[in-house]
């Protein structure tokens, strides 16, 4: 499960034939952040950073999302949180190899809509996802 602003994304995974499958997810909306040059020093791969800094300035930001969105994901699906380095392993490519996880960590970005991508995380290669949007009523519940 994972929240931010108005946004609540939850995983499940169904795999009968693998019930030590291990899942994460994170959603993380854009934010108005100017300045992530330190925030990325301390998250990012030296290849996620040169993506990043391949990308015109003005998309930078949701590129380091998406890769903040995906350690995230990772990091649940193994246990531990954000207690480990984020900047100890790539989510350039799937799966990413988190050191002491013990298993590669496959993960894939998805779009609920252009407003809101999450990242989901697990053990085993990931098929189809399926996202949908739960519409709110004026207090922010489901209808």
């Amino acid at each position: 499960v994972s929240h931010a602003g108005s946004w609540a994304v939850a995983a499940v995974s169904l795999d009968p034939k693998n019930d030590a499958l291990r899942i994460g997810c994170d959603v993380e909306p854009a934010a108005k952040r100017r300045d992530i040059e330190r925030l990325m020093a301390r998250v990012l791969t030296p290849d996620e950073r040169a993506a990043v800094e391949a990308i015109e300035p003005d998309a930078r930001l949701e590129a380091f999302l998406c890769y903040w969105r995906r350690k995230e994901a990772c990091l649940k699906a193994v246990g531990g949180g954000l207690s480990r380095l984020l900047a100890g392993f790539s989510t350039v490519a799937s799966p990413a190899r988190i050191p002491g996880a013990g298993q590669p960590v496959h993960f894939r970005d998805a779009e609920v809509t252009a407003a809101c991508i999450v990242a989901v995380a697990q053990s085993a290669p990931i098929g189809r996802v399926i996202c949908a949007e739960i519409p709110g009523d004026e207090t922010g519940g489901p209808t």
